[in-house]
């Protein structure tokens, strides 16, 4: 039981490598830096969200514990941005972010 909770492990890490190195790519042209920080968060999430949807068929098998399906569903709902609480969180940054690139248009507006 040990190797299995091990591979687990390792595929919950590569998930979470995987969504964060969409999120980095995804960033690459955002020259300010807390706008990228926020960004990556959001970005996250959203990652997060798009591969649950594809990745909820497996919940079926899970609940039959078809090894594979129970394999795929226990790593991917492992992985670190995974849940409930890190939507909201990444929705509320999304909110922040669209408010700071609104309030540095505005700035720019109003400068000229």
């Amino acid at each position: 039981m040990e190797s299995y909770s091990y591979w687990i492990t390792v595929y919950s890490f590569v998930f979470s490598i995987l969504i964060a190195s969409l999120s980095l790519n995804s960033i690459f042209f955002i020259k300010d830096k807390i706008n990228r920080i926020l960004a990556f968060i959001s970005f996250s999430g959203l990652y997060s969200l798009i591969l649950s949807y594809f990745f909820a068929k497996s919940w079926m098998g899970y609940l039959e514990q078809n090894f594979v399906y129970k394999f795929i569903y226990e790593g991917f709902s492992s992985h670190l941005f995974h849940g409930n609480f890190y939507l909201i969180f990444s929705l509320i940054i999304f909110i922040i972010l669209v408010i700071r690139l609104f309030m540095t248009r505005y700035k720019k507006v109003m400068l000229k």
